[in-house]
């Protein structure tokens, strides 16, 4: 008899895990730890909480077995394409791949890479790099942990129950409740095939039944077998991903890289405490030029000014956008002083700076309409500045 065949006698009946089948429930552990490999296409759907639409991705899951690595005992390769709420449409997609102690993360336009032999810490300080990349806990192995922690977890309460589908497949499902000082703030679902034990959904709702609920579904389908022959490299990556490789891999980029391309995502705080967000591929209501600058280096305030009285008088409008990488309201609002009508402050702009490339401050970028770079100046001076007018005599 198959060792899950002992389990159809449970059919639409709930258990108790922890009590009256402990057995099974290491069954399903162990095969989802399996030595073989694994592909699959999820489509995952996420309901935030006050969100007017769902956000939705498709899901590219492939998975190699490495019992040997002591950071993680499977190879992965991750790719995911987005599309989000109704009201904006925008689609982004991305990758993230583990192996051998390297790890590459393809994520908003960027490549980033972290390789244990150069350092160490990314993959052994909590959460480690390779443990905490998007979609890595729809992995079999990722769901056997998980359903292990719960099972140990006194602020949860684990049942199973089984049930036979309409074409005679077998299937059975775990139901998680998690409560914090007596009230409910976790409900998680998961099911699976049997004997093979491939999940088939995970639903998880958070804070159900109160006005934060936010909610996400992820169903697997398994239109092809995992191949045989790929082995998960670099080399393989690079093949695979040729452009994020040759163009977007951030350490051979730099700031002057960005022109011809689009500006990166980001939402950044302003000075006043609101937000300023913009998607990457989003128009501009008119040309821009950011400025990403520290307001602790001597004469930004007097760089600022100089900007200001170049751009003066234009017969196109031109918004500026003051980005600085200090996270100080006092600091950057006296390097910008008294915001005029097209301008906008943001403060803690480390982050958009990474992205960018960014390596010498001030640096100015300048965007047409599109949202596409046209011009960067890296450091910017005062002398420099008429090179903005001169970039954008021609804005569409």
């Amino acid at each position: 008899m198959h060792r899950f065949a002992k389990l159809l006698i449970y059919t639409l009946v709930l258990l108790p895990v922890k009590a009256r089948a402990e057995a099974e429930l290491t069954d399903i552990i162990d095969a989802l730890r399996s030595d073989e490999r694994f592909a699959a296409e999820v489509t995952y759907s996420a309901t935030p909480a006050h969100a007017e639409g769902d956000i939705r991705y498709h899901i590219s899951l492939f998975s190699t077995p490495a019992r040997g690595d002591s950071l993680l005992d499977f190879n992965y390769l991750t790719q995911w394409s987005r599309v989000s709420d109704r009201k904006s449409g925008a689609s982004n997609d991305g990758f993230a791949a583990y192996f051998n102690g390297n790890h590459f993360r393809f994520l908003d336009d960027r490549l980033k890479e972290y390789h244990y032999a150069d350092d160490r810490i990314p993959f052994i300080v909590a959460p480690s790099i390779q443990n905490a990349s998007m979609f890595i806990d729809l992995y079999p192995a990722s769901i056997a942990e998980e359903l292990k922690e719960m099972s140990t977890d006194p602020r949860s309460h684990l049942t199973m129950m089984e049930v036979t589908s309409s074409n005679g497949t077998a299937t059975i499902c775990f139901t998680a409740k998690y409560k914090v000082n007596g009230e409910l703030v976790r409900t998680k679902e998961f099911k699976f095939s049997l004997p093979q034990v491939l999940p088939l959904e995970i639903i998880t709702v958070n804070n159900p039944d109160t006005d934060r609920e936010s909610s996400s579904r992820a169903v697997y389908s398994y239109p092809t077998p995992a191949p045989a022959d790929v082995e998960i490299s670099e080399a393989y990556l690079a093949k695979l991903f040729p452009e994020a490789f040759a163009e977007k891999r951030l350490s051979n980029m730099t700031a002057e890289g960005l022109v011809g391309s689009p500006l990166p995502s980001f939402s950044l705080p302003t000075a006043t405490g609101e937000r300023y967000t913009r998607e990457r591929g989003e128009r501009f209501a008119s040309p821009t030029a950011l400025l990403i600058f520290d307001p602790s280096e001597a004469g930004s305030a007097e760089l600022v000014s100089e900007l200001r009285h170049t751009l003066e008088g234009r017969s196109t409008p031109l918004s500026l956008i003051f980005v600085s990488i200090s996270s100080n309201i006092d600091n950057s609002e006296q390097a910008v002083p008294e915001l005029r009508e097209g301008e906008h402050l943001l403060i803690s702009g480390s982050s958009l700076a990474r992205k960018c490339g960014v390596s010498h401050l001030p640096t100015l970028l300048v965007a047409d309409r599109e949202g596409i770079v046209k011009k960067v100046v890296a450091p910017l001076n005062r002398e420099q500045c008429l090179i903005v007018l001169n970039s954008m005599t021609d804005p569409d």
